[in-house]
């Protein structure tokens, strides 16, 4: 295999574990927005709407963002794939691997220290539990969907 080709399947790797990154701070800063939300006392029956909706903002203020980043950097340098960045991807990468569990054991521990405090049931958690989980899933498939049409489009306009 030639060192070209080798280099291209890293910057594709690298595009699979920058994502899997974004996605992995995007999940925890849901989950962080809802545990200051149910901090201050706002109902889960709120929070079933709030916190899906919140979801669906910060995936597109940050597809927003990316998409003006990349935008503005292939202006100025083009398309380089002489370099790839190995500490970044390093750190990216163990930040796709880690952020998730640590998110889930904060959630298991905030559930456990909120259990006595919450006055309401276990049904209108796992309601709002289904929604907040949607409302990231949704966005997710959103996004990429939204992704695809945009490349696919600037795809077409090149030709």
């Amino acid at each position: 295999m030639s060192k070209e080709r080798t280099l291209f399947i890293l910057w594709i790797l690298f595009g699979f574990v920058f994502v899997q990154a974004v996605d992995s701070i995007l999940y925890f800063v849901v989950h962080i927005f809802y545990f200051i939300a149910a901090a201050f006392g706002i109902s889960l029956s709120a929070l079933v709407f709030i916190v899906p909706a919140f979801t669906f903002i910060l995936y597109a203020i940050t597809i927003f963002i990316l998409l003006n980043t990349i935008k503005i950097s292939s202006d100025k340098n083009g398309i380089l794939l002489t370099k790839f960045p190995k500490p970044l991807f390093l750190f990216l990468l163990m930040l796709a691997i880690a952020l998730n569990p640590i998110t889930n054991r904060l959630s298991g521990l905030f559930a456990e220290y909120t259990t006595g405090l919450e006055s309401e049931g276990t049904v209108q958690y796992l309601e709002f539990y289904g929604w907040m989980h949607a409302g990231i899933g949704i966005s997710r498939i959103v996004s990429v969907i939204a992704l695809g049409f945009i490349y696919l489009k600037k795809y077409q306009y090149l030709k």
